[in-house]
């Protein structure tokens, strides 16, 4: 609605393709045409899983690190979108002012990614660090912490939200919508608490 003409969008690290096929479901649900929306959609991973993503409608699929490898993301979209993806980097803010400086400006980055309790970052990431760890986490982030970084990239934050109070699989709570709407509205109000979070960003 705010470019008046549909988006191109980057996600960086799309893994199997999830976050395509959720946008493709829910577009549908509101009867809205994918390409009335979407003008590009390009993928980028580390290791593209081709097997899954073929049958995907991506525009562009690329190979690249993101982190060593900036020069291959591209720099003319609307939207950036990464969900997991910071806490799998040694250094996120050189990342993220990496990317700032390349995009255009008014370009949205839409970030999510585990949450931790900001001041206890520093005994957690050299946990992380010295760890084997099959998920690949090597930083420990906080909303305050990207929100930091991207400010001083020339971003101003326009949304950032937890997703919960507590989730616990199988718990019976879980069960019930009063509580899926006490952790949304949770998430809403204290979106440092850890877990998760969910911040929109937008170069100035």
């Amino acid at each position: 609605m705010r470019r008046g003409r549909p988006l191109k969008i980057c996600e960086i690290g799309i893994a199997h393709g999830l976050m395509l096929r959720y946008m493709q479901s829910g577009l549908g649900h509101l009867g809205l045409n994918p390409a009335n929306v979407f003008d590009k959609w390009t993928g980028v991973d580390i290791k593209l899983l081709n097997d899954d993503l073929v049958k995907l409608p991506y525009d562009e699929l690329i190979e690249a690190n993101f982190e060593s490898e900036p020069e291959k993301i591209p720099s003319d979209s609307d939207a950036y979108v990464m969900l997991h993806v910071l806490e799998h980097l040694y250094d996120p803010e050189k990342a993220i002012q990496s990317l700032v400086s390349r995009v255009p400006s008014g370009a949205a980055l839409i970030v999510g990614f585990p949450s931790h309790l900001h001041p206890f970052i520093p005994l957690r990431e050299p946990r992380l660090r010295s760890l084997t760890n099959s998920n690949g986490h090597v930083s420990a982030l906080s909303a305050r912490r990207f929100n930091v970084a991207a400010r001083r990239s020339g971003c101003d934050i326009e949304e950032a939200r937890g997703a919960f109070f507590l989730r616990a699989s199988g718990m019976f709570l879980e069960d019930y919508r009063w509580w899926q709407q006490f952790n949304l509205a949770w998430g809403r109000l204290v979106p440092g608490w850890f877990g998760e979070v969910y911040i929109v960003a937008r170069k100035r």
